[in-house]
């Protein structure tokens, strides 16, 4: 779409398969990959739309653009850019003097309407996950450390086509809305903080355009290729699973990458809080839910926790999880991922009935946390 041929496709092509942002990411099953999806289909019918203005070029843009802000509000930061860019160069103006870009805004907020609808109802809960500090990680909030960790998601090799595909963006007039889209995101997000790879998606964007940019480099544009293929060799331990679970924790991987460290002792934690739930007296158990501290956890007891486990519910980013409305009924919980302090104003007896470990001895966010018994006063649906 940018205009280019097939040694560019294949350039563009090897850097996004070579992505430390895609590899890293997309090794576990979260909203992350999809909205690297929806990023690069976004910009791919952005080009389109800046092309040739067509309304159903824009109508496309508008779709893709709400099923990607129902995936992740992140994107909203790319929708921005553009929104930017529209307004701030000339093509740009041109367009907004059309009926297409308001027609796509349309029809994203459409999209969007339940989604914002939701969160009405329930006290804009992802305002307060982002203004109460979850979705930024320690220390990012530095705008260097965030430069330099969005630096390694793009990939060292790579900085220098990306730098040319922004250049070559902004000299073409009828892209120029893009050049300052990509810039409003890389520089929004290192003002704001959050986590590295929120605007590292808009590199696939610029590998694109870095690719025609670099048609004329000869075997300079493969000296990229070699220097993605370096970082693979060198770090690609520490992007994907690599190395068996047992290598993993020799070489403490855990400790340079944290979702190592989260992946294991999931059977371990499961058997245990089974094993809870069976001492429970048949009374207990008829009105018993398992309360877990976080998504993950709620996972784990659901994937490894078996026919023994009564429902499992989590509060954590959303109050349901794996569970039907009798759980609500429960009047016995088995708790996991809480704090005793926490849950004994809650609780009209509470006792610790066992002790999470995992079989690896990586210190994890579960390992060495209590599991307790608790007898609520209600059921849990008055706790919640």
């Amino acid at each position: 779409e940018l205009g280019g041929g097939r040694a560019a496709q294949v350039l563009a092509a090897i850097l996004a398969a070579t992505s430390p942002a895609l590899l890293g990411a997309d090794a576990l099953f979260q909203t992350v990959p999809f909205d690297q999806l929806a990023w690069a289909v976004i910009a791919l019918l952005a080009v389109r739309a800046l092309r040739d203005g067509s309304r159903g070029r824009w109508l496309a843009l508008g779709v893709a653009a709400g099923v990607a802000l129902e995936t992740k509000y992140t994107v909203a930061a790319l929708l921005l850019g553009l929104a930017v860019g529209l307004v701030v160069t000339a093509s740009g103006r041109r367009h907004l003097r059309t009926s297409g870009p308001w027609m796509a805004a349309a029809v994203a907020l459409l999209l969007l309407a339940p989604n914002l609808w939701w969160q009405t109802r329930h006290g804009w809960p992802s305002v307060d996950f982002f203004t109460g500090g979850e979705g930024y990680e320690p220390g990012e909030s530095s705008p260097g450390q965030y430069a330099g960790e969005l630096l390694l998601m793009v990939g060292p090799a790579a900085l220098v086509l990306c730098g040319a595909g922004l250049r070559l963006l902004g000299r073409d007039r009828r892209w120029s809305p893009l050049a300052v889209a990509a810039v409003v995101v890389v520089a929004g997000f290192v003002a704001t903080g959050g986590k590295s790879y929120y605007a590292a998606p808009v590199a696939l964007l610029l590998y694109a355009a870095g690719a025609v940019a670099a048609a004329g480099w000869g075997w300079g544009r493969w000296a990229v290729v070699g220097g993605a293929v370096v970082t693979i060799a060198v770090a690609g331990a520490y992007m994907l699973p690599l190395a068996g679970e047992r290598s993993m924790v020799d070489r403490e991987l855990y400790e340079q990458r944290d979702d190592y460290a989260e992946q294991l002792g999931w059977p371990e934690l499961a058997a245990e809080v089974t094993a809870a739930a069976r001492d429970m007296t048949p009374e207990e158990r008829a009105s018993a839910a398992v309360l877990a501290g976080n998504y993950g956890e709620a996972g784990a007891l659901g994937r490894f926790g078996g026919g023994d486990l009564p429902p499992v519910v989590s509060a954590h980013v959303s109050w349901r999880y794996w569970v039907d409305d009798d759980a609500l009924t429960a009047r016995t919980l088995v708790v996991v991922g809480y704090a005793r302090s926490w849950l004994e104003p809650r609780c009209a007896s509470l006792d610790r009935v066992g002790t999470v470990t995992n079989d690896a001895g990586v210190p994890n966010e579960e390992a060495g946390g209590p599991v307790f018994r608790c007898r609520l006063p209600g059921t849990l649906a008055d706790v919640w």
